[in-house]
């Protein structure tokens, strides 16, 4: 899976929301639901406040290249009834994470921004039958990739490069 690692400020974070939607990009959170219906987040505020107190993962989707709806089950150990959405089934749809803290270790000290997606995405109904990313997705991906990397600054550490948001302290 095509994946790259960014450390945006929360106010990038803000603006990554803002470009998604003006792409035409929908977010998607990564929820248990009492129904098999997904959410679509509405605003930033309320995509700021998911990723504060309810999930760090987001589905993305949108027109421009999902052939088919996200694949919503039920989780039969769960009670009261409790849905999620399958990975890699239906779609295509691009992850993204935006993780809330960073490991003592961790080479930047900043709050991680993943982004991806899989080469091949299943259908519903027959797991054998798999569909290839379309074109229209990664054109999307790669707009993504191209705008989050205007709010960085490539930074060195270590040997390794980093992706650091061009308005953050100490890098």
């Amino acid at each position: 899976m095509p994946d790259t690692n960014f450390y945006l400020t929360d106010h990038s974070r803000e603006l990554l929301f803002d470009f998604i939607q003006s792409q035409g990009g929908e977010l998607v959170p990564n929820l248990h639901y009492s129904k098999p219906e997904y959410e679509i987040v509405k605003d930033v505020n309320q995509f700021m406040e998911y990723i504060e107190t309810k999930t760090v993962r987001f589905y993305i989707i949108s027109k421009k290249f999902q052939e088919r709806d996200l694949w919503v089950n039920e989780n039969e150990l769960m009670a009261p009834p409790n849905y999620y959405i399958v990975q890699r089934v239906g779609g295509p749809y691009i992850d993204l994470a935006l993780y809330r803290g960073w490991a003592d270790d961790a080479a930047v000290k900043m709050k991680s921004t993943y982004v991806g997606h899989y080469a091949r995405f299943l259908d519903k109904d027959d797991y054998s039958i798999e569909y290839k990313a379309s074109e229209e997705l990664k054109d999307f991906y790669k707009g993504m990739l191209k705008f989050l990397r205007s709010l960085c600054k490539k930074v060195n550490i270590n040997g390794k490069n980093y992706y650091i948001d061009k308005n953050s302290d100490g890098y």
